[in-house]
């Protein structure tokens, strides 16, 4: 009953923006195939809107609490996938090719209970820019971007449209993303939200 609940309220309250699809820097198709190793790291704070006095150290550690863990989320969805066929890690190996999973937080905002009712300006919102680079030169591989916000319409599926949620969300999409950019995955084969942004998306 619960999840036939949640299912109505997600319907009710969609979320709105997207996570973009694996925006390669060259025309390779499949970029991240030449890497046996794929390296983690924490999105950084690049945030603009933020707020001023008080509250400012209190966001900013949030804001990096979220790199922190979207960092850590993404691990586990490449650690758990049976497509994977690269070893994933948090820290650069001493030899050997490696690519970088990086990246900076561009919007952020974690309201309380009443703000995500509301929506509108009190909902909940997790942006960022994610960079893939050549381990050992940096240069640039690709990138995926995200834009996630709550309902603008007041509500009860505003309550469960929140920053962590977005987070976890964001993770698993960007995990796909780098499995098909590693060609270890097909798009068709990650649901239908995969076959969908193939079909209505452009891009490679």
């Amino acid at each position: 009953m619960r999840a036939v609940f949640l299912a109505l309220l997600l319907v009710a309250a969609p979320v709105a923006a997207d996570v973009g699809k694996f925006d390669p820097a060259g025309r390779e198709r499949t970029p991240l195939k030449a890497y046996p190793v794929l390296v983690v790291r924490d999105l950084v704070d690049a945030v603009e809107k933020r707020p001023e006095g008080d509250k400012a150290e209190g966001f900013a550690a949030e804001v990096a609490t979220g790199g922190a863990t979207f960092a850590a989320r993404l691990v586990e969805k490449l650690r758990e996938d049976p497509s994977l066929k690269r070893e994933v890690a948090t820290t650069a190996p001493a030899e050997g090719e490696y690519a970088v999973v990086e990246g900076r937080i561009v919007d952020f905002h974690d309201g309380n209970l009443a703000q995500r009712y509301i929506g509108l300006g009190g909902r909940d919102r997790f942006g960022a820019e994610v960079e893939v680079r050549d381990g050992r030169t940096g240069a640039l591989l690709g990138t995926v971007s995200i834009d996630l916000k709550g309902s603008p319409i007041p509500g009860a599926g505003n309550l469960i449209q929140t920053t962590g949620t977005f987070i976890t969300g964001a993770a698993a999409r960007v995990r796909d993303e780098l499995l098909i950019a590693a060609g270890d995955k097909r798009r068709e084969n990650t649901g239908r939200q995969g076959r969908l942004r193939e079909k209505y998306a452009s891009g490679n």
